[in-house]
């Protein structure tokens, strides 16, 4: 006969699967929406709708309050980003309330993942579900590249432009043929690139940890078709991303002495890496090659620089001292583009190409003190229970989970990350690992 107690537990692990798969799975049904061109006029509604998921699941879930380490700097980012509300230069109280929810809404998993009794099964689904959408969406972008048109999803109006802009969206590819960008199942030109990372990224998860053989060869066949599209995409971030997850990975699965996955990756990266290059290479023609070899033409400091550097130093030198208390809510990004205003001369646009910009934009000082020390936080988190825990398999995720983070910090230098669905996605895994520790009692 089946005690109350384990009836309650499987209840509570029951319920958090229903909630750590279901706000994945809204999000990927929203970004499938946007697809149809019927659907286009509503892409406010969907991009809302992914993200209202979390603002939901911060007051609906329930259960012990498991704190993480990260939640109380998580709830000053909230104060910070509450006081632009009295900022002057707040277009309006709409944009401020939008921009608000936005940083709750992204930041949300850490206060509401923590409460429930994630266990093993749960992470295992999350990161099959969340691997599985992202190596179909590879696979739509290796088709679009051999079938131009005829997977062609609907491209967001952002895109759909004509003249220079819209060429350098295209790639010629070896037999002369314009083509947009891989897609995958998003609406934006290289959209796949960001696919590709993730089905490359989750793929060597599985490969390195999976306990069956049958997980191994599918983590390897992502790893193809991911890095396929990511050559493919030709946006050179996601290939260090790439890089930099890879080699994490693997020097600190050796440092734990984790030699047996260390080895499944040692053979599988390299021979994957230069099978699909060729591969890609072929298909993508000297276009693709070429691009791949600015990185290494230059001095990558300057290549840096030249790209993203001048946004940097421009932040910390000119636009931070002449903004320590931030510039108001809502102007810049999509809060801008939905809810702000254009043609006010004391609140003017501002154009933000990288999340340091961001930071500071929405909070001053404050604010990018705040957020590096709550993604801090979040990295030691995942890192003691990749060091401490007595579950060799949770232990190796959490492996995976700190390389990932590493590469989303490099990232805040290239692209403002944790103002979208990245960065939703960067708690949500983080929240979920800490989760399961607690739940399973492995620390």
């Amino acid at each position: 006969m089946t005690t109350m107690p384990n009836r309650a537990n499987a209840a509570a692990q029951q319920t958090a699967a229903i909630w750590v798969i279901g706000v994945v799975c809204v999000q990927f049904a929203c970004q499938l929406a946007l697809l149809f061109e019927t659907l286009a006029p509503f892409r406010v509604l969907f991009r809302s709708a992914a993200f209202s998921m979390s603002l939901l699941a911060i007051v609906a879930v329930s259960g012990r309050i498991n704190r993480h380490p990260a939640r109380n700097v998580a709830v000053a980012i909230l104060a910070i980003v509450g006081f632009g509300f009295l900022h002057p230069q707040t277009p309006n109280a709409l944009a401020a309330i939008a921009q608000l929810a936005l940083y709750t809404a992204i930041i949300g998993p850490i206060f509401w993942v923590p409460r429930l009794a994630v266990n093993r099964q749960t992470l295992v689904r999350l990161f099959t579900v969340f691997w599985s959408f992202h190596v179909l969406s590879s696979i739509f972008g290796v088709l679009q590249i051999y079938y131009p048109g005829q997977f062609q999803p609907n491209i967001s109006d952002n895109f759909a432009t004509t003249g220079e802009l819209s060429k350098g969206l295209q790639i010629t590819l070896a037999n002369g043929e314009s083509v947009w960008r891989p897609m995958g199942l998003t609406d934006s030109p290289g959209g796949a690139g960001m696919a590709g990372l993730y089905a490359f990224v989750f793929g060597m998860g599985f490969l390195a940890i999976g306990e069956r053989w049958t997980m191994r060869v599918a983590g390897m066949g992502g790893m193809v078709v991911g890095l396929f599209c990511i050559y493919l995409s030709q946006i050179r971030s996601i290939f260090l991303l790439t890089l930099i997850i890879a080699i994490s990975f693997a020097a600190i699965l050796a440092a734990l002495r984790r030699y047996s996955a260390v080895s499944r990756l040692g053979v599988a990266v390299p021979v994957i890496g230069v099978a699909v290059f060729l591969w890609a290479s072929a298909v993508g023609g000297e276009g693709m090659v070429k691009r791949l070899e600015t990185l290494i033409e230059a001095d990558p400091g300057e290549v840096y620089y030249s790209n993203r550097g001048i946004f940097l130093e421009d932040t910390f030198t000119k636009f931070l001292p002449d903004n320590p208390l931030g510039c108001g809510l809502g102007r810049w990004g999509m809060m801008a583009n939905y809810f702000g205003t254009s043609n006010d001369p004391t609140a003017p646009r501002i154009w933000v190409e990288i999340q340091w910009t961001a930071w500071v934009a929405d909070g001053g000082l404050l604010l990018l003190i705040a957020y590096p020390l709550a993604i801090l936080l979040a990295m030691l988190t995942v890192g003691r229970i990749a060091i401490r825990s007595r579950d060799a398999w949770l232990s190796g995720w959490a492996i995976l989970i700190l390389a990932y983070d590493t590469a989303a910090v490099a990232l805040t230098f290239n692209y403002p990350l944790f103002i979208g669905q990245f960065g939703l996605e960067f708690w949500l895994l983080n929240g979920a690992i800490y989760a399961a520790m607690r739940t399973t009692g492995s620390k």
